[in-house]
């Protein structure tokens, strides 16, 4: 009994620690978009999306190291779920209504449908190995890369930096992303706890409570960026953070001890799940240039469906 308070008591603070940490992040962040002169956009997808995707990378890392990869596949997969479905739909419902203008948001849109067809085919031998993982780190690489050159060539002199002064936001940033991690790495833990305690599998942890455990930085940033008046962060870091996670945080999973794929019936579901509810997702906000109250709807409807589906599957 005492554990259980315990751990609910920690998913509090860490959960409060987050949201400080978010709103830090977004008055800095968009500091230092301003001096390099990047859109509010690519500096989130760039930016902001790598570190609001930390807690999925961590989590990777720790359960490669610690042999259970499981949770890291299911937290990957299942955070990315709910980013497009329960985060997206309750961000536009609170904002009544999201725009989706911009050519960049519908690039990355096919972008990242592609990407997320690679667990599946990686896996459909029963197992994503060190060298799938390379293969997903060194398209995150490519990918960044080609997100940099989108964003412009910079011709700044070492003076014109040095003059930007940016060391102070850029020492916040750092300061927000370190709480993002470790008040992160705190709730999944409190999480994991409580749910080991009642038998689920380890991939299904991954999908339910840890995957919403980690997905509390991009809701914390999206909605901050959202009362700041900096609407087109929020899509430009759910989308940035759903190509980290299933690229970078699944790679360097992999890269370390390889994920064997033990629930079949559960990785299905996800690795087929997800790449359908972007092509949804897509279908839905293509031809609009907002998310609007009904689409956000239909949004949260998708993932409740999810979880039931997840339910049978378990």
């Amino acid at each position: 009994m005492f554990n259980v308070v315990w751990n609910i008591i920690l998913l509090v603070i860490s959960g409060a620690a987050l949201v400080w940490a978010a709103s830090l992040a977004v008055r800095h962040v968009t500091q230092i978009a301003r001096k390099f002169g990047l859109s509010e956009y690519i500096t989130a997808f760039i930016i902001m999306s790598l570190a609001t995707s930390f807690p999925e990378i961590f989590i990777g890392v720790s359960s490669a190291i610690g042999q259970a990869p499981q949770i890291a596949l299911g937290d990957t997969i299942g955070s990315n779920i709910i980013d497009l479905t329960l985060v997206i739909g309750l961000i536009a419902l609170l904002a009544r209504g999201l725009s989706t203008d911009g050519v960049a948001v519908r690039k990355d849109l096919w972008i990242l449908i592609a990407a997320s067809l690679f667990p599946l085919l990686l896996g459909l031998d029963g197992l994503i190995s060190w060298a799938d993982g390379l293969l997903l780190i060194i398209f995150f690489f490519l990918f960044q890369g080609w997100q940099i050159r989108q964003a412009g060539h910079y011709t700044k002199s070492l003076e014109e930096l040095k003059q930007l002064k940016i060391g102070k936001s850029v020492c916040w940033f750092l300061l927000s992303v370190l709480v993002l991690l470790i008040s992160s790495k705190l709730l999944v833990d409190a999480s994991s706890h409580l749910a080991l305690n009642i038998g689920m599998p380890e991939i299904f942890i991954g999908m339910t409570v840890v995957a919403l455990g980690t997905s509390i930085p991009e809701f914390a940033f999206s909605f901050r960026a959202l009362k700041l008046g900096h609407s087109h962060m929020v899509l430009g870091d759910l989308l940035g953070a759903s190509i980290t996670n299933i690229t970078l945080a699944l790679g360097l999973t992999a890269l370390i001890s390889g994920i064997k794929i033990e629930s079949t019936n559960l990785f299905l579901l996800l690795a087929l799940g997800y790449p359908v509810m972007l092509v949804i997702f897509v279908l839905l906000v293509r031809s609009r240039s907002k998310i609007s109250i009904s689409v956000a709807l239909l949004l949260i409807l998708l993932y409740i469906l999810f979880i039931f589906l997840e339910s049978s599957f378990k």
